[in-house]
Formats: C-alpha cells, sequence, structure tokens
C-alpha cells in the first residue's frame, strides 16, 4: 500500500465492563445514572375551572449514580427498570396518597438531558460530547474534531497537556465547592434531633470553602428566622387581641345579664300598672345595643383565631418550603458532584495519555498509522456482551477510547468483541 499518510482502521473491539445497568437497546427503562429528569406535576381545581402546577415539585431532577432520585414530600425513588410512564403514574399514586387527595394529580415525566458520551485518545478534542439518541462511534469522533492527524505532534501534546491540566483543575476546584455546598446543605436539612454529622464528611474540604457556604448557611437561616419572626409577632398580637376581646366580653356579658333582669322587673311593673311602657322601651333597645355589640365582639374573636391560623400555618410553610428547596439543592449539587467526579477522572485519563503515553507511541504521518477502537458501556443488568459494529448506536455515558499503534498495515480488517473494564 502506497505511503500515503492516510489513517487506517485496522481493528474494533467492543467492550463492557460490568455495572447496574442492562444493555440500551435491549432495555424497556428509560433512565440512566447522571441523566436529568423533568417531572411537571399539575392538578385540575374543578371548582375554578383550571389546573394548578405544584411549583415545589414541578422541575429537573438528577438521576444519581444509584439509579435514584429524590421527590419532595416523597423521598428517594428508586427508577430501577422502570420507563417514564411508569415512574409518572408511581408519583401520582404515591402523591394521592400522601397528600389524601381525591384524585391523582397528573404527572408528566420527560428526558431533558442524557448523560454525554465520553471521547478519550487520539482525536483532535479529547473529553464529553453531548448525547443523541442513535448516536454512532463515527459520528461521536466527528464531534470530537476527527481522528488525530499528526504533524507537530510536540506542540500538539504540549498544548493538550496545558488544556487538559486547566481542565482537571477546574474540574478538581468545582468538586471541592461542590463537597462544601453538599455537607452545608446536609447540615440545613438534619432534624435537629438527629446525630451531628461526621467531621469526616468535610475532611479534605478547603477551609475557605467552608467558611463561605457557612456564611451562607448562617444567611439563610437568618432569613429564614426573619420570616417566621414576622409570622410570630403577628399571631402574637392576634393572640393579645383574644384575650382582649374575651375579657370585653365578660363585661359585656355581665351588663346584657343585668339589662335582662331589670327589664324582666319592669316588664311585671308595667303590667300591674305600676311603671310606664316606655321604661321598658328604653331596656329593649338598650339589651339590643348590647346583644349587638356581643356580636361584634364575637366576629372579632373569630377573625383574630383566623389569623392565629393563618401565622401558623404560615410558620409552617416557611420550614416546609425551606426544607423542600433545599433538598432539591442537596439532589442537584449531588448529582452534580458525581459529575465532577466523572469529569475528574476523564481529565486525568487524558493528561496521562498526553504527558506520558501519546509522546512515547507519537509518529509522524510518513505512512499508515494502526488505529484501535474500543467502546466502554456499563451494563444496566450484566449479561453477555453484544457484538456491533462500527455504526452501531452509542448509549449515553459510553466511553469511546481510541489509541494509535506503532504496528504498520495489518493484513485484514478484523472487527472482534471482547470483555474489557472501563
Amino acid at each position: 500500500m502506497a505511503r500515503s499518510g492516510l489513517l487506517k482502521i485496522v481493528r474494533f473491539s467492543l467492550a463492557f465492563g460490568l455495572g447496574v445497568a442492562s444493555m440500551g437497546a435491549a432495555r424497556a427503562a428509560d433512565f440512566n445514572a447522571l441523566d436529568t429528569v423533568s417531572i411537571k406535576v399539575t392538578e385540575w381545581l374543578p371548582a375554578r375551572g383550571e389546573y394548578r402546577e405544584w411549583s415545589a415539585l414541578s422541575g429537573n431532577y438528577s438521576v444519581g449514580p444509584d439509579l435514584s432520585i429524590s421527590v419532595p414530600f416523597l423521598g428517594q425513588i428508586a427508577l430501577g427498570d422502570l420507563d417514564r410512564n411508569t415512574l409518572a403514574e408511581r408519583i401520582s399514586a404515591r402523591l394521592q396518597e400522601r397528600m389524601s387527595l381525591p384524585q391523582p394529580p397528573d404527572v408528566q415525566v420527560e428526558i431533558a438531558q442524557r448523560a454525554p458520551v465520553y471521547i478519550l485518545g487520539a482525536v483532535a478534542t479529547p473529553g464529553s460530547v453531548p448525547f443523541v439518541p442513535g448516536m454512532t462511534v463515527r459520528q461521536a469522533i466527528a464531534l470530537s474534531g476527527g481522528l488525530f492527524r499528526g504533524g507537530g505532534v510536540e506542540m500538539r501534546l504540549e498544548r493538550d497537556a496545558i488544556t487538559t491540566a486547566g481542565t482537571l483543575d477546574d474540574a478538581r476546584d468545582r468538586a471541592d465547592r461542590l463537597r462544601a455546598k453538599v455537607y452545608r446543605l446536609e447540615e440545613e436539612v438534619r432534624p435537629e434531633d438527629a446525630p451531628p454529622i461526621s467531621a469526616d464528611a468535610k475532611k479534605g474540604i478547603p477551609a475557605e470553602l467552608l467558611a463561605e457556604e457557612e456564611s451562607i448557611r448562617q444567611t439563610r437561616t437568618q432569613v429564614r428566622q426573619s420570616r417566621i419572626k414576622s409570622f410570630e409577632d403577628r399571631r402574637d398580637l392576634a393572640r393579645d387581641q383574644i384575650r382582649t376581646l374575651a375579657d370585653m366580653r365578660t363585661s359585656l356579658d355581665r351588663q346584657i345579664d343585668v339589662t335582662r333582669a331589670e327589664l324582666k322587673d319592669v316588664n311585671k311593673l308595667v303590667d300591674r300598672g305600676l311603671a310606664v311602657a316606655g321604661r321598658s322601651t328604653t331596656l329593649d333597645r338598650t339589651l339590643a345595643d348590647l346583644e349587638s355589640r356581643r356580636l361584634d365582639l364575637d366576629l372579632g374573636a373569630l377573625t383574630a383565631n383566623l389569623a392565629v391560623n393563618e401565622s401558623e400555618r404560615g410558620i409552617l410553610d416557611v420550614d416546609t418550603t425551606f426544607r423542600i428547596e433545599t433538598s432539591n439543592e442537596l439532589q442537584t449539587a449531588r448529582a452534580e458532584l458525581e459529575k465532577a467526579k466523572r469529569d475528574i477522572h476523564v481529565a486525568e485519563d487524558l493528561l496521562r495519555e498526553a504527558t506520558l503515553i501519546a509522546p512515547a507511541n507519537a509518529i509522524e504521518r510518513d505512512g499508515d498509522l494502526a488505529v484501535s477502537l474500543e467502546v466502554f458501556r456499563t451494563p444496566w443488568g450484566g449479561g453477555q456482551p453484544v457484538k456491533i459494529d462500527l455504526d452501531a448506536p452509542l448509549a449515553s455515558r459510553d466511553t469511546v477510547e481510541i489509541r494509535l499503534d506503532m504496528n504498520r498495515a495489518r493484513p485484514s480488517v478484523r472487527a472482534d468483541a471482547q470483555v474489557g473494564n472501563p
């Protein structure tokens, strides 16, 4: 074969590591770790003739490494082999049971974003590429700038090493910040009677990041306590009003009793002709006025009691809303932390290749190069590896590794499937 410098693919081996999920093409479930799931909860209000969205529950949820999501009021939900429709039905039924609703709310579940595909090795721009259903290995390599073409190898490797080192530093800094944030959020949602969080949870986190998160925690606590204090002041004021109205009603009741007794005596005298009827009429008007004032006091007491109940509900809502929002933040932060750890792992591999492996195997384009491709996938539930060709669809979180082989042209093109671990 002429020494044209064209890259030639001589071997394609497909390896699947053992993991917690089954093959994407053979699996009925819709979810994978690091996916982002969009949940929308609405309830039909017949009295108003409109739908009301549950903003406290509707939103995006990140799928954790254990294939679960944390939903307010419902806690952790294992996705397992659920599809979107089954998950929506399960959430709806559990909300109806938990909230004692006459009808289950309407729940819609969509995949907002899939986990990316990772491209490592001899490509123009190694790293992650957005996953698109139906994506092939060829397309993923194309999104990474194509196969590495050599030429100025030393300069290219030095640039890759500098870029990857910066990416690695950013990923580590992001992971440290997320660890500090997760520690702060776990402390905020921890019940008062629960044991304190272990000191090991913040081990290795820079002190300045912990100080920043502690400042945020104190500010959030002050805001929440200020809102609660406002409701408590309104409640205490309403309770004082209730006590004042009760005293006024007691005094008024005595006046009513005295007026009724006097009216009874006057009526007896009128019947015997010993008193004029005008006196009886005057007492009737006085008694009616006193009873009207009594009704006003009862109405005032009812209004004050409603104010107490609203204040108590406001205090509860402040605490409940805070815990729901904090739980959502915690779920998102944990998912982002897992992604940061994955990014660190990928960046470390890329940096190792740019500084150790690639320089040792660097070849100028004076002939044909042998390129080795391997695709690593975390199986959904185990099972035998499936043999696919170069154009077979990828799944999210697949890792494609491209290596330059020092060997020249091979006698034949061979596509084989073998077991491997990413």
